[in-house]
This record gives C-alpha cells, structure tokens and sequence, in this order.
C-alpha cells in the first residue's frame, strides 16, 4: 500500500519492482512532480505552453517505460530535472539554426503563468536571449530555488561550471538589458 509519507525513491522503487501497487506509485509522483515539470518546460520553451505539456507527458512516459534507469541510491528529484534538461537541449540541438529558435519564442500576454517583469522588461524576452545552457542555469537557479549542488547534479556537471554559467548568463542578461535601454 502506498502511503503519502513514501519518498520519491521509494515510489520509483515500487514502479521498479513487480511488487505493490505502481499505479498508486506513479499518481504520487505525478501529483507531486507533474506543475513543476510543466513549469520548467513551459519557461524552457519560452511560454509555449502546448509543447510544455507534450514534454511534461513525454517525461512521466519516459518514467512509466523504463523505471530502472533511475539508481534508488541518488536523489530523484535532481535525476528527473536532469532528464527534463535534457529533453530540452536534445529538442533545442534538433533545430540548428536562429531563425528555428526564434520560431519557440512566444509573446502571449494572457498566459496564466505569471509573467516577469524587472525594471519594465519582459523576463521572458530577456530569457530567450540567452543560449540554452545559460537560460537552464537562470531557471534552476532563480525559478526553481536549486542550490549550486543541486544544479550540477541536475545539469550533469561539477558545481564550478554551475558558477560560472550563471556568471556569464546574468553577464548576457545585462548586456540584453542595456541593449533595451537604448
């Protein structure tokens, strides 16, 4: 029987084992991980709200399909979001060129996400401005509350590179920003 009180490893255990009731299992972490991964998409995708819930669907697929790829013995938080960070920069690699990219950005002011607003621009905006790497580090860091730690592990990366892509992605912002300034 599955109990709220059971961890995220242990839910992903059940799933993992021919024992217990992973329908339970999956509805939890479901419950529990389902708005923050469409969160994280739906801000990686710069406010595409359609493609944030086919990854978010293509993530917990993924989980359903294949559990074991998961070690019980590390955190499945930083696991999952490092599966969704790639989800997103294997789709972002598929599409080489700017024009491609800038096909993702959306303008839709009506959005029932909160949209951000420092100093009158458009987080958003400044966002998609920035290259994969550094815009994943902005969102993990300052979206998501995620410790340095936590982003190298989600990032697949040593926390000094963690540092140092939030250096250059807030350099890249201000240069954004003073670039609207003008």
């Amino acid at each position: 029987m599955i109990e709220k009180g059971y961890s995220d490893e242990m839910l992903v255990k059940v799933l993992q084992q021919d024992v217990g009731d992973k329908q339970k299992a999956m509805n939890e972490l479901f419950g529990r991980y389902s708005n923050k991964m469409l969160e994280f998409f739906y801000y990686s995708f710069n406010r595409d709200r359609e493609k944030a819930k086919d990854f978010t669907q293509d993530l917990f697929l993924k989980l359903v399909e294949k559990p074991s790829a998961f070690d019980i013995n590390k955190s499945f938080k930083s696991w999952f979001y490092s599966v969704a960070s790639n989800m997103y920069k294997n789709e972002y690699r598929k599409n080489t060129t700017e024009n491609k990219y800038n096909e993702f950005v959306i303008h839709d002011s009506k959005s029932s996400l909160e949209t951000s607003r420092v100093d009158g621009f458009d987080m958003n905006e400044a966002l998609a401005y920035l290259k994969p790497s550094h815009k994943n580090s902005i969102i993990l860091r300052y979206k998501f509350k995620m410790s340095i730690k936590e982003m190298g592990e989600v990032l697949e990366c040593p926390e000094g590179t963690v540092r140092s892509q939030l250096f250059y992605a807030t350099k890249e912002l201000s240069k954004y920003i003073k670039k609207e300034e003008l």
